[in-house]
């Protein structure tokens, strides 16, 4: 009698390559989230650190120099550019996680232009904000403030540049950021916000 073997294949099913599909979709989704939410958390440790400090050295370089500096603030290309005479002596690179934008009077500018006067000093004083970013989008209104820096020039008692951190305390949209008003979200109004430096 002849004793054949009979080999069995083992393959998946439809329904097996169906269930290992949707659970490595289900980890590729989860690993994108976790890696975009330390992006973003790499990237704001970044501006904590960084763009306050770059302000502070530009105020005490053109107050040691006693010359006046022109601050170009890129904010669509995500830099900020200080200049003498058309020439760039240092810039800061913004992580391009966010998006950048100030906002005045209604008005909401990426690209502007300031001075550190030879006091150290700011001409004018403003406040930066830091928005999560929609990349396909840009500023849209629905972003989050994530962060805040505001540059003053008229401190009492400080007579060059002071610059102030902030994050939000609750959820604040960019189309809720108004000029100073009742109920205004601006980052003057310290119920909306806690300083973290300044």
């Amino acid at each position: 009698m002849r004793n054949d073997k009979v080999c069995k294949k083992k393959a998946f099913t439809l329904i097996e390559l169906l269930i290992v599909i949707g659970i490595m979709s289900i980890l590729f989704f989860a690993g994108g989230i976790s890696i975009k939410r330390h992006r973003e958390s790499i990237a704001m440790l970044k501006i904590k650190n960084e763009v306050g400090d770059f302000f502070r050295l530009e105020a005490k370089r053109a107050k040691e120099s006693r010359k006046r500096y022109e601050i170009d603030f890129e904010l669509e290309k995500k830099r900020i550019l200080i200049k003498q005479n058309e020439l760039v002596i240092n810039r800061l690179e913004l992580p391009s996680t966010f998006e950048y934008m100030k906002i005045s009077k209604g008005k909401r500018e990426q690209t502007l232009k300031r001075d550190i006067t030879p006091t150290g000093n700011i001409n004018m004083s403003l406040t930066l904000y830091v928005f999560q970013s929609n990349f396909s989008k840009g500023i849209q209104g629905d972003e989050l403030t994530k962060y805040a820096i505001v540059l003053k020039n008229n401190d009492e008692h400080v007579r060059y540049l002071h610059v102030k951190e902030r994050i939000p305390k609750l959820k604040i949209r960019a189309k809720e950021i108004k000029p100073s008003e009742n109920g205004s979200k601006d980052a003057s109004k310290k119920s909306y916000w806690e300083e973290i430096r300044g």
